[in-house]
């Protein structure tokens, strides 16, 4: 199955702007399962509940007609995407630094590190990753491996 390559307008401010959708349903007083299924253009056009649209719209900042736009998926940038704390991170490894540092999933990391997401959070939550996944972590980014270990290196843990 071909995953969907157009959201609403809902769904690309909601990210634009890194709200949860728990954040946008408490403010709007809507169920999850109503963001997510609003996030399809096809599905948000049939909404009955407008007052509901309007809260949303109002916590995102946005127009009616700016949530029913839609937009192609790879507007969004990696960064585009709600916070969220994980039980991963270890600020003692300047991999997991780096991946919250530039808000990238571990799907992206692992992308960037030719490895599988599981992998990727695995290499985050280590005590001192190895020197060879830093060495390609430098290469993606065009600098040294020195120069990752001091951006992304956190000396009080």
């Amino acid at each position: 199955m071909i995953k969907n390559t157009m959201i609403s307008g809902l769904e690309y401010y909601r990210r634009k702007k890194q709200k949860s959708i728990d954040s946008v349903c408490g403010a709007a007083g809507v169920r999850p399962e109503d963001i997510r299924r609003w996030g399809n253009p096809d599905k948000i056009l049939g909404a009955n509940n407008l007052r509901a649209l309007y809260k949303i719209a109002t916590e995102l900042g946005i127009t009616i007609d700016q949530m029913l736009e839609i937009h192609h998926r790879a507007e969004l940038e990696d960064g585009d995407r709600a916070r969220r704390e994980s039980k991963y991170n270890n600020e003692a490894n300047c991999i997991s630094n780096y991946r919250v540092a530039k808000n990238l999933s571990y799907d992206c990391l692992a992308v960037r590190l030719g490895c599988s997401r599981q992998n990727a959070m695995q290499l985050c939550a280590s005590q001192h990753p190895r020197r060879a996944t830093i060495a390609k972590l430098a290469a993606y980014e065009r600098v040294t491996p020195e120069t990752i270990l001091d951006m992304y290196s956190n000396p009080a843990a």
